[in-house]
């Protein structure tokens, strides 16, 4: 599968912009991991979509949450909660935080996005 069609399952637009958006936060990583990292997240996005859960989360908070997860590693939940109760977390993910709140965050098991 190519990136270009990992972007559409997940829902990243077809804009140059909304492919841009979503590559942005993964500049700081080394170049060997970005599209690794990258395709992970975008996975990630498409396979929460498909949780039972999925229609109360919009594709921008799939996406932004698959990202933060991949970005942040295995404690991204308790990164997440930090963020949430400092408010520095990027619009999408506290929107989450005033629909889902921290008991739901705390339930969610992220799907596992293999290659």
């Amino acid at each position: 599968m190519t990136i270009g069609e990992l972007e559409k399952r997940a829902g990243v637009g077809p804009t140059i912009e909304d492919r841009a958006a979503f590559w942005k936060p993964f500049h700081r990583l080394p170049a060997t991991e970005v599209i690794d990292a990258g395709a992970r997240a975008l996975r990630g996005a498409a396979l929460l979509a498909e949780l039972p859960h999925a229609g109360t989360l919009t594709t921008e908070q799939r996406i932004a949450l698959a990202r933060y997860a991949v970005l942040r590693g295995p404690d991204w939940k308790e990164a997440l909660r930090g963020d949430w109760m400092a408010a520095r977390s990027e619009p999408a993910l506290h929107r989450l935080r005033n629909t889902h709140g921290p008991a739901w965050l705390a339930g969610l098991a992220m799907p596992e996005a293999r290659p």
